[in-house]
């Protein structure tokens, strides 16, 4: 912690995940100043958080959010590189509940991605999926933004079968089929359901989820999930920006989720 005293409110908090956590920036675009580092280091095999650093973090997190709440901080900033577990975490635990004013996240491209966000315009749609045993991908038939209700999420995953396991990727035009399926086959062939941040491009090249837009999709992503929930437990992975898993995370802060960090090699870890 650099600043002993936090009276002014906010605090900025520096993530890192890498494989040897220290001291320096992860790039030149970062700045090493901020009042408090969370570092966790990567498995050199898996390129995904430590088990033993994931302890640590679930023993140290409940006392950092009560001492965050005990210094009446209202603004939040995150910035650096982590994985999505991470990021989700922090969501998890500084929800509107806990009386922030202001929630952002900054990325490696100085981008803040803020709870309080408007956006002049919405870009990105919100389009559900299932992901067939082939790996290919079916558009459940809802209009780009819409949040179905839960008899009907449960009548396109599940039909007449009983919903006992849902297995959910928050994608940004972006995924790899072979794990997601190898979880649901675990899962008594659980489906597979993916949520897809669609920003269509003019030229056909991949185009990035404007920040501003960031706060709105979280709220109907998290919509979604807790639907799901409600049917089924939920075994969630995100291959999306790290800020947009933060941002969905303070809107599921209730629910029990198995998150999975999408490692190099087999499934990584729940």
């Amino acid at each position: 912690m650099r600043r002993p005293q936090l009276d002014d409110g906010e605090i900025e908090i520096g993530l890192q995940t890498r494989p040897e956590p220290n001291h320096m920036p992860a790039d030149s675009r970062s700045v090493p100043e901020a009042d408090l580092h969370i570092r966790l280091r990567q498995d050199s095999a898996t390129q995904i958080p430590e088990e033993f650093d994931y302890r640590c973090l679930q023993q140290a997190l409940p006392v950092l959010i009560d001492e965050l709440h005990a210094a009446r901080i209202r603004r939040v900033l995150f910035r650096g590189g982590c994985h999505p577990s991470l990021a989700w975490a922090l969501g998890v635990a500084l929800p509107n509940a806990r009386e922030i004013e202001r929630f952002a996240w900054r990325d490696n491209d100085c981008k803040e991605w803020a709870s309080t966000d408007e956006p002049a315009e919405r870009a990105t749609s919100v389009c559900l999926e299932t992901l067939n045993p082939d790996g290919s991908r079916r558009a459940l038939g809802f209009a780009p933004g819409e949040i179905p209700s839960g008899a009907e999420l449960r009548r396109v995953l599940w039909g007449d079968a009983p919903a006992k396991n849902a297995v959910v990727l928050l994608a940004a035009d972006d995924l790899r089929p072979s794990p997601l399926l190898a979880l649901a086959k675990k899962l008594d062939d659980a489906p597979v359901l993916v949520i897809n941040l669609h920003t269509p491009s003019a030229d056909g090249a991949k185009k990035w989820i404007d920040h501003t837009e960031g706060a709105g999709l979280a709220r109907r992503v998290g919509e979604i999930l807790r639907r799901v929930r409600d049917l089924a437990k939920l075994h969630l992975a995100v291959s999306a920006p790290a800020a947009m898993a933060a941002l969905t995370a303070r809107w599921c802060n209730t629910l029990t989720i198995d998150f999975y960090e999408l490692g190099n090699t087999g499934m990584g870890v729940r």
